[in-house]
């Protein structure tokens, strides 16, 4: 069933979340607290378009372009625990 959830990480309270409904079986991550101990730095790093190939077939021009985008993170962990960090990044579709 859907509700809050408080978090307790080593006995500490760690944060609030809310959960949405799951079925039975299912696995969900849970975001639930700020680390005020860790800085994420994201850098976007993108290139223009490219022209890989043109041709020609039976009088039509076939163009092929290329568009790439990467994206770069910079993790600093001030705190004394060792975390682990999972960053989530939309797939971005590219409109024809």
């Amino acid at each position: 069933m859907q509700g809050p959830i408080t978090v307790y990480d080593d006995g500490a309270y760690a944060g609030d979340a809310k959960i949405e409904d799951l079925a039975a079986g299912s696995q969900r991550l849970l975001s639930y607290a700020l680390d005020l101990d860790t800085e994420v730095a994201p850098l976007s790093k993108s290139r223009p378009e490219e022209i890989l190939s043109v041709k020609l077939v039976q009088g039509t021009m076939i163009t092929t372009r290329k568009f790439t985008q990467a994206q770069e993170y910079t993790i600093k962990n001030s705190g004394k625990k060792t975390k682990k960090v999972l960053i989530e990044y939309p797939s971005i579709p590219i409109g024809r």
